[in-house]
């Protein structure tokens, strides 16, 4: 099949869990033979290290296009909380995506395959016929910075979010032919905010890549435990107080 894919995330090198699962995809899909054209954004933190040959090996074509990060501090304070489009959407705006977007699903490729919420407002309104595919939507988020806020001032902001969240991507996924969820708390919240729709949604895990993440034979060090994973992101460090909690007493 001919893909068109978009990701947010600049692939290559894999370094973080959006580039792991977005570079392993499209390594698959070559290697099952099917031609990808990647729309990519490029972050500020890989611009020296970005493996633009990687990608080059596995796609027909890269267009990349610098990346605009969301930091909350575009817009007025009154116009933004007046627009029913959230600023993680609003402040990444980037035409020239837009337009390559368009071109690219001009040449009418067998399926349009986005990756993540980030990458859903690049998609044109017209998509020729195109079938889009967003790939692993994430919804939680939002209500999970709702009940973990600290105090009440921080809970009322993270609710006002949500709502303004939820009430967009309502509107804006229904516009998808089909979604993918890395899990199955993912895919019933996902429902509970479509209500009634036709949409597939399936789920698809996060894996690991065994060959290249083989255990090593150094020795250990006694007492000494490593995680390598960030603990600023909230499933991790609920991972890590977990295995503290019950098993490393054991």
């Amino acid at each position: 099949m001919n893909l068109l894919v978009l990701s947010p995330w600049f692939p290559a090198p894999p370094d973080n869990g959006s580039r792991l699962r977005a570079f392993h995809l499209l390594r698959a899909w070559h290697d099952a033979g099917h031609t990808i054209r990647l729309v990519t954004g490029l972050q500020d933190d890989i611009t020296d290290t970005a493996d633009h040959a990687a990608l080059s090996a596995i796609c027909e074509s890269v267009q990349v296009f610098p990346w605009r990060w969301h930091d909350g501090k575009g817009g007025s304070p009154l116009g933004t909380l007046l627009s029913p489009v959230p600023r993680s959407v609003a402040e990444t705006q980037n035409p020239a995506m837009v337009a390559a977007m368009e071109a690219e699903l001009s040449r009418k490729p067998d399926v349009c395959i986005a990756f993540q919420l980030a990458a859903a407002p690049f998609i044109p309104r017209e998509t020729h016929g195109v079938p889009i595919l967003l790939e692993e939507v994430e919804i939680t988020g939002v209500a999970r910075a709702v009940a973990t806020a600290p105090d009440t001032k921080t809970r009322l902001l993270a609710s006002l979010t949500k709502a303004k969240h939820n009430a967009y991507w309502k509107r804006e996924l229904r516009r998808f032919a089909a979604l993918t969820v890395v899990s199955q708390e993912e895919a019933d919240a996902l429902a509970e905010l479509l209500g009634g729709t036709d949409i597939p949604v399936a789920v698809v895990p996060n894996g690991v890549d065994g060959s290249a993440h083989a255990p090593r034979i150094d020795l250990p060090v006694p007492g000494r435990l490593l995680y390598n994973g960030s603990l600023t992101y909230p499933p991790n460090a609920i991972a890590v107080a977990w295995f503290v909690q019950h098993i490393l007493p054991g």
